[in-house]
């Protein structure tokens, strides 16, 4: 783990190298030395995690590592705080994990969908009124979108909400997490 300490204390790290060292630094945190990506890890953590449940209770994706990007992200933005920290202020955090939205610094969550664009069209509601608690897409941890039957993401309690700038970045891959 020395090494990986190493990449973020050092002002000539690369972002390729940043993001290795986060991902072994995670991959470690979970106790899985033995894997070679974050993906690879979630994969294992959820075929064991579906393995032990019942089939009537919902699978929790917090229990999941975080994805290869967006631990990427992650990396990026602790690394920018660690060069502040070290007095080496010629990083400009809108290439190191963050992006200007609405005249604000935002964090990137991700650079990609939360999952393949084929599962993810698999998964919609067929609620018929509200989609509180029991609604499908809530339940997987998402929200409703268009392809929900009754509601289209749109009429339900389980909406995308809007962020505090007033716009809804729901067409924006960073923003989409998982």
């Amino acid at each position: 783990m020395r090494n990986v300490t190493n990449v973020f204390n050092s002002p000539e790290s690369t972002k390729e190298e940043v993001c290795a060292a986060g991902e072994k630094f995670v991959i470690a945190l979970y106790g899985r030395i033995n894997v070679n990506s974050l993906d690879e890890l979630r994969v294992i953590q959820y075929t064991r995690s579906i393995a032990k449940q019942p089939v009537a209770v919902a699978f929790e994706l917090a229990i999941l590592p975080p994805t290869s990007a967006a631990c990427a992200e992650n990396s990026l933005r602790t690394y920018n705080q660690v060069q502040q920290w070290r007095d080496n202020i010629s990083l400009n955090p809108v290439n190191w994990g963050w992006k200007l939205a609405g005249g604000f610094l935002v964090p990137i969550l991700t650079s990609q969908a939360p999952a393949p664009e084929s599962l993810l069209r698999l998964i919609s509601c067929g609620c018929k009124t509200g989609c509180g608690y029991r609604c499908e897409c809530r339940c997987a941890g998402l929200t409703c979108s268009t392809m929900c039957g009754h509601c289209r993401g749109g009429s339900c309690m389980n909406k995308k909400i809007q962020d505090f700038h007033g716009s809804d970045d729901e067409d924006d891959p960073e923003e989409a997490t998982l």
